[in-house]
């Protein structure tokens, strides 16, 4: 056998390797899916109707949700459809003009999908037939793809890691199937399926034809013409291909031959986990895409779980289970979330995410998440059917036991995540990463960021997503350049001479070491080989939580002599620079910020300017400070210590008291802390620094 033949056997094994949880082939698909199954069958069936009519008469969340969506309903009844089509931008960017055919298309999705299930539950045929008038308009239109998703804009978002743009070849430049694409696949499914009793022959056809017009054959046989197909690491691939794996499932009885695009959803979904799920559960694009992402990949698992009788079962992958770790983990008091990324502060997730995933995996944790979205308030509810669909999960909500440790390494994505408590807002709580700079979609050039939580608000932040945005964000050709959430100089890093991080995958920072204990947490970061090396020569960033009360950072920075050395910070609360610290005042509390070095260091406060290229955008201003030292050797040390304080009398005697001592390949950190003395001894020597 020749060596490439004999690299393409063991790349084409490995690649079946991964598909360890996918279940049985093609052919054995078609031996466990039912014959001519009695229609509601996609998401529940008749026999499910009275369990569900019964949770929303005695489960306060339930009934809260059906009072909302029939409500909802009864005001679409009086509601003419619109059948003229809006048009779509005319310029050259849809963020300078208004598109309402975006806004045309979700309402038709929305409404039809609404109403059919109300019809469901009510058994009344109005609802059914508005629902199907919904359903027509949406089916007359030639394309369900967003604007901003159509070749001229979306071929410069990004190449995501495991497209083929990020090899030789160019060719995936079709863009006939979209998120928006695949959400009306979802809901027109669901209602086709919903409402398919109370149609006659030729409006069944009419929806069946829109979703194979419009969403399936677009996909169908040219799987490799799509980028997101085979992007194993974006949101994109779970979104788009849940929706065409519920569309697939919603004609099956009449188009049985679709089973092969069933069969191609399940096992591409089988390797997303297994690729884009980490060791840990962590997953690189950050907290508010994983939610989205799993999201989806539960309804189309639930879907073919219900429709198979349990025989396909894709909550049986160990992923699903271990992610549970990433929402939890990321977790801040009392209701917020780590926004690396674009992501944002607040939970991310929803109900029917947390509470299918407690009932499948059995898990207390993802319990205890869902219940902060268990509000009974019909004006807060998420009006989504599943909330009345999936019964609520057994297993009783919990916390992590003291057996398993508060603070957590992700290793795949090299997060950090220190606390000392997971509910008490008074304890502070630090985020940092490493990871690699290889993420043009949603990810940013941030590695060594860190992040400080305490009592409800960010006194050290990420700036998050951008929002509102605008096209030239997501263009990666000038994303990481132009813009300041994304770019390294719009995060707490180091900075010699102003050089910045850079992206691509030779690009990245290591966490080297990470420790915890209920007394103390610590984590070493080299960041070195994030930059391009030509002023910064080398960076590691040692990270000490002296829990519960403040913590330690001692940048370890390599430069040339007489180099410009800038430690930047971002408050997220307001802030006042004197002369040996940092004053940071939140809502709800205070905390001093407390630079410390054998070089002199100015303190210097700044701002970036904010202007979204959007129609309608204002300017806006994001502050931060920088920590700069002109370098007198080739290695200088920086230290910040953050601790919580009552007021300014306490943070001066917490600055006159503190100090650091460099001996060699010792330095030595001393905080007299609320009367006590602190002594922490950092061992510089080595590849790995470690904590005495």
């Amino acid at each position: 056998m020749k060596s490439c033949e004999l690299l393409k056997l063991v790349i084409f094994t490995g690649y079946l390797s991964s598909f360890a949880f996918a279940g049985p082939s093609l052919a054995d698909l078609q031996q466990v899916m039912p014959k001519n199954p009695e229609r509601p069958y996609l998401h529940f069936s008749k026999k499910d109707l009275p369990a569900m009519r019964e949770r929303v008469k005695t489960e306060p969340r339930a009934k809260a949700v059906y009072q909302t969506l029939l409500m909802e309903s009864r005001r679409l009844l009086d509601t003419p459809v619109p059948l003229e089509v809006p048009r779509r931008f005319r310029g050259i960017s849809p963020y300078f003009e208004e598109e309402p055919l975006g806004d045309y298309v979700s309402s038709l999705g929305r409404n039809c999908y609404v109403l059919a299930f109300i019809y469901q539950m009510t058994g009344d045929e109005k609802y059914a037939r508005k629902s199907y008038q919904f359903a027509e308009a949406l089916a007359a239109l030639d394309s369900w793809v967003a604007t901003w998703d159509k070749f001229p804009f979306l071929y410069w978002s990004g190449k995501p890691y495991g497209a083929k743009w990020n090899e030789d070849q160019d060719n995936e430049i079709v863009y006939s199937f979209d998120l928006d694409t695949a959400a009306i696949c979802r809901q027109l499914g669901a209602t086709y399926d919903w409402i398919y009793p109370a149609l006659n022959e030729y409006e069944r056809k009419t929806l069946r034809s829109a979703l194979l017009e419009n969403g399936i054959l677009r996909v169908r046989g040219n799987y490799d013409y799509h980028w997101w197909a085979h992007s194993w690491r974006t949101n994109w691939l779970p979104l788009a291909f849940s929706g065409l794996g519920i569309a697939a499932l919603a004609l099956y009885p009449e188009d049985p031959q679709l089973l092969d695009v069933v069969e191609e959803t399940r096992v591409r979904l089988n390797r997303y986990l297994e690729e884009a799920i980490s060791l840990d559960g962590g997953y690189q694009e950050g907290v508010g895409n994983w939610s989205g992402s799993i999201q989806t990949i539960l309804l189309l698992a639930a879907a073919l779980k219900n429709v198979s009788e349990g025989k396909l079962d894709l909550f049986k992958h160990p992923k699903l289970s271990t992610t549970i770790q990433f929402p939890l983990y990321t977790f801040t008091p009392p209701q917020g979330s780590v926004p690396f990324g674009d992501s944002f502060e607040p939970l991310r997730g929803s109900w029917e995410l947390y509470n299918k995933l407690a009932e499948e995996m059995k898990s207390p944790h993802a319990k205890w998440l869902a219940q902060f979205f268990h509000s009974p308030d019909a004006g807060s509810s998420s009006g989504d059917p599943f909330s009345i669909i999936w019964p609520e999960a057994k297993v009783k909500a919990s916390l992590p036991d003291m057996s398993q440790p508060m603070s957590m390494h992700f290793r795949t994505i090299d997060w950090v995540i220190m606390r000392a408590s997971w509910e008490n807002v008074n304890y502070p709580l630090l985020a940092a990463k490493g990871g690699v700079l290889d993420d043009p979609q949603h990810g940013h050039l941030d590695a060594g960021q860190f992040a400080i939580h305490y009592r409800g608000e960010w006194y050290v932040r990420d700036l998050g997503y951008m929002a509102p945005s605008d096209f030239g964000y997501w263009d990666y050709r000038r994303r990481f350049k132009d813009y300041i959430h994304a770019n390294s100089i719009g995060h707490n890093l180091v900075f010699v001479n102003g050089e910045r991080q850079e992206h691509g995958k030779e690009y990245f920072a290591k966490v080297t070491l990470f420790k915890t204990s209920e007394s103390q947490d610590y984590a070493v970061i080299d960041v070195s080989k994030a930059y391009p090396g030509k002023e910064l020569k080398g960076w590691k960033r040692h990270i000490l939580y002296q829990k519960p009360y403040f913590i330690v950072l001692l940048d370890e920075v390599e430069s040339a002599r007489g180099s410009e050395i800038a430690v930047r910070i971002h408050p997220g609360v307001s802030f006042s620079l004197n002369k040996n610290y940092v004053w940071l005042k939140g809502d709800k509390g205070t905390m001093v910020a407390l630079p410390l070095s054998a070089e002199e260091i100015t303190l210097k406060s700044d701002r970036h300017p904010i202007l979204p290229r959007q129609r309608d955008a204002k300017l806006s201003w994001i502050p931060f400070y920088d920590l700069v030292i002109k370098a007198s050797s080739n290695k200088t040390h920086i230290v910040n210590v953050f601790a919580p304080v009552e007021d300014e009398a306490e943070a001066q005697k917490l600055s006159q008291s503190s100090k650091v001592i460099l001996e060699g390949n010792t330095l030595n950190c001393q905080v007299l802390y609320k009367g006590k003395q602190y002594s922490s001894t950092f061992d510089l020597s080595g590849t790995t620094a470690e904590l005495k």
